[in-house]
């Protein structure tokens, strides 16, 4: 490995995405105790056991990122288990396609819940939880955000068989990003790291 995490703890949200299903499988690699969230607790189970070398390094837990009440219990059974948190990986999202013409208000609200609210509250909760960062526990926050919330989409690479660029996906991952800069800055005092990382289009096939 280029790099080794090994006894480092790390939870991982959207774990059983495609995107969050290799991030995964690249932190398992480097020796890292992963915990692979998710809202679908079936799927954790199958790409636990199908898609990591070493399971007994590989936890999982049930999370619906938009109910603020199952955040708060996934920092509870990670401090009790584990009693330290090494790194978080803020990915999970799930939203909507269409036109402008076709996205309402439930959308916008849903993206905003998985892209700024649930990032949040997943930090502030951690911060609560965990006190000795200043110490022997480093912690480090990547939020996946997207070349989407930096430029616009060009929209003459879209037909009408191609799912359209949401207006509510860029808009709030472009909040993402100012919300890693913002604590990036605030937390710094710390011992905390926040970065983004903001992958472009991405391809599902084979």
């Amino acid at each position: 490995n280029i790099f080794s995490l090994k006894n480092k703890v790390i939870l991982v949200t959207g774990a059983t995405g495609h995107l969050g299903l290799e991030i995964s499988k690249g932190i398992s690699d480097s020796d890292a105790y992963i915990i692979l969230t998710s809202k679908n607790l079936n799927k954790l189970k199958k790409i636990k056991n199908n898609f990591f070398k070493n399971v007994n390094n590989v936890d999982i837990f049930k999370m619906d990122i938009t109910k603020s009440s199952s955040i708060t219990s996934c920092i509870k059974y990670v401090k009790k288990k584990y009693g330290i948190i090494n790194g978080l990986v803020n990915n999970a999202y799930s939203g909507k396609d269409g036109s402008l013409e076709k996205i309402n208000e439930e959308d916008f609200l849903l993206a905003t819940k998985h892209n700024l609210i649930a990032p949040f509250l997943l930090i502030k909760n951690i911060i609560k939880l965990f006190t000795n960062f200043r110490t022997n526990n480093k912690l480090s926050i990547v939020n996946i955000a997207s070349m989407y919330g930096i430029v616009s989409p060009n929209f003459s690479i879209y037909d009408k068989n191609v799912l359209t660029n949401p207006i509510h996906y860029g808009a709030t991952k472009a909040g993402l990003i100012q919300m890693t800069r913002y604590l990036a800055c605030y937390l710094a005092k710390k011992n905390i790291r926040v970065n983004a990382i903001c992958p472009v289009l991405i391809s599902t096939k084979g």
